[in-house]
């Protein structure tokens, strides 16, 4: 079991933008079990992981690529947390391994043609 406290400032040429500064808190468990049933061997693991999202991603600002091209993010974009389990069943030379991951709040890139 982990509990992360992270406090993010975010400054534009010195002045503190409020709706891009973040503070996070949560607990991020992991745990795993392992057996032996008869000859069979058998591992089930969980592990709950985040991905925050950078500085670039979280600026409103709008950045000219060239003429056709520009870039800007979100600042209200939400962290990517994943949720993992894995499940494992050996027997003799028979391996069995499954994993199955579940995102929530996905950062997702988009691209837009303007006509003007």
């Amino acid at each position: 079991m982990r509990y992360e406290h992270v406090a993010s400032e975010y400054f534009v040429g010195g002045i503190r933008r409020d709706d891009q500064s973040r503070t996070y808190n949560d607990f991020f468990p992991s745990f795993s079990l392992s057996t032996t049933v008869k000859k069979v061997q058998l591992s089930f693991s969980y592990a709950k992981r985040i991905r925050r999202p950078s500085y670039w991603q979280l600026s409103s600002d709008v950045i000219y690529e060239n003429r056709l091209n520009m870039q800007t993010g979100n600042p209200y974009l939400k962290p990517i947390k994943y949720h993992n389990v894995n499940a494992m069943v050996m027997w003799k030379w028979l391996y069995l391994n499954t994993n199955f991951s579940h995102c929530v709040d996905p950062i997702l890139y988009t691209a837009e043609s303007s006509t003007s």
